[in-house]
C-alpha cells in the first residue's frame, strides 16, 4: 500500500469516528471540534486494529493529528 492509499484510509477511519463526511490532511484536535478526547481513545484503538501497531504509553499522545497519525503509521 502506498503512502497515498494509507493518507486515504487514515482520512477515511477518523471522519468515520468523528462522524463527518471528510476530513481534511491538516485535521486535528486544535482545529476539529468533533475530536475530543473520547474520539482520540477510539481514533488510536482504531489505528491499532488496521495497521496491527501497538502503541506504547510513551507515544499514545502523539496522535492529536492527520499528520502525526500518518508519521506513526507509515514510518
Amino acid at each position: 500500500m502506498n503512502n497515498k492509499s494509507i493518507s486515504i484510509e487514515v482520512r477515511s477511519i477518523v471522519a468515520e469516528i468523528l462522524a463527518l463526511s471528510d476530513i481534511s490532511e491538516d485535521a486535528s484536535q486544535e482545529n476539529t471540534p468533533e475530536w475530543d478526547s473520547m474520539a482520540y481513545i477510539s481514533i488510536v484503538s482504531a489505528i491499532e486494529d488496521e495497521y496491527g501497531i501497538e502503541i506504547s504509553e510513551d507515544n499514545i499522545d502523539d496522535f492529536g493529528s492527520i499528520e502525526e497519525i500518518l508519521r506513526k503509521v507509515i514510518a
